[in-house]
């Protein structure tokens, strides 16, 4: 069966009310130990692993990934300038650096991430070389340099071993995932999609089915895919409560019945153009109402994958609107409000009764 049947199976399986498949344990806290030296490039080291790891069965966003990976990359060579100012080879190693910068500047490719290694000089016994993958110096450096020890307070070799350990932590994460079966790999995706139905906005069987359409060159890839950024909405029926002040005195608010003929609702807050959940709709209402066009045409706002507000044109009369699910809402908030107004009262009646009692 192809990948893309796969999730659109998946998404009408969410519209008909499946409960969502159970997430295997995330692998992207998969770290070594922190080394004696290198310590706050160690843990930036952890958390741009962390920030890639996660990015696993998603296309990758130029941008932010990218930025992180490019301080990482400054980082290192910030760190490594003070450790090693002091050897015959800083110059060497900054070069080194600088080229660690301009990979990362080339953006994250997580099939080559490059690697921090050093490499024994069979010739010359107590010396080695050292870089990144496919850059490594054409001189080898002595490991006994007095110069580490001046500067880093410990030998070339346990220095160069905790730089090593520092700078593969951002790499940690993504490898381990790449070396488990598929059966680890489809469960942290599962997580993704378990988020996707739980929190995103309810959609009917033509909406997934609209959803796999527009959002086809990201379903289709040949790999193993999480959920899209965006849903997709067609002839969504729901119910409103739209309020026409035009309308006669005691009809101006009334429930109706909304169409949203096409629909996007970006789910996620991590890849909103906003940094919110929201979504925006071309919208239909119709209201039985006396002196008002029965039919009123406009837009509709999402707001966090549960609130919808709406603004409907009624041949000249404006019609403004909410959803129901935002008025159930309230009305949730506002029991949870007065069940715990009852609870102060009766620990102030309670504290009341009992400074009757001490006084008496």
């Amino acid at each position: 069966m192809k990948i893309k049947t796969l999730w659109i199976l998946l998404l009408l399986a969410a519209s008909l009310g499946t409960q969502p498949l159970h997430a295997a344990q995330p692998l992207c806290e998969n770290f070594d130990p922190e080394p004696p030296h290198f310590k706050a490039l160690y843990q930036s080291g952890k958390e741009l692993g962390r920030a890639i790891c996660r990015t696993f069965g998603k296309q990758i966003e130029a941008g932010q990934l990218t930025a992180e990976f490019v301080a990482f990359a400054n980082k290192a060579g910030e760190s490594t300038a003070s450790a090693f100012a002091a050897t015959a080879f800083a110059q060497d190693m900054q070069v080194q650096m600088q080229n660690f910068t301009t990979l990362a500047n080339a953006g994250v490719d997580k099939s080559n991430l490059p690697s921090f290694e050093t490499i024994n000089d069979n010739n010359n016994l107590g010396a080695a070389f050292f870089g990144f993958t496919n850059s490594i110096t054409d001189d080898s450096f002595d490991l006994e340099d007095p110069g580490c020890q001046q500067s880093g307070g410990a030998s070339c070799a346990e220095l160069f071993e905790s730089l090593k350990i520092a700078i593969e932590q951002y790499k940690k994460p993504v490898d381990s995932l790449a070396g488990s079966d598929l059966s680890v790999k489809a469960g942290l995706l599962m997580q993704d999609w378990d988020r996707y139905f739980e929190i995103a906005r309810p959609q009917t069987l033509w909406d997934a089915l609209f959803t796999t359409v527009m959002e086809q060159d990201h379903l289709a890839e040949d790999r193993l895919v999480g959920p899209m950024d965006r849903q997709w909405f067609v002839v969504h029926p729901s119910i409103v409560i739209e309020n026409i002040s035009a309308a006669e005195d005691g009809d101006e608010l009334s429930e109706a019945l909304a169409i949203e003929w096409v629909g996007v609702n970006w789910w996620n807050a991590d890849t909103s153009p906003i940094g919110y959940p929201f979504g925006i709709s071309l919208t239909s209402v119709y209201s039985d109402r006396v002196e008002v066009e029965e039919v009123g045409h406009g837009l509709m706002l999402h707001f966090g994958n549960s609130i919808s507000l709406g603004w409907t044109d009624h041949d000249g009369d404006d019609g403004w609107l909410v959803t129901v699910d935002f008025l159930s809402l309230m009305a949730r908030k506002k029991q949870h409000w007065e069940s715990y107004k009852d609870n102060l009262e009766a620990i102030f009646e309670a504290e009341k009764q009992a400074i009757l009692d001490a006084g008496n």
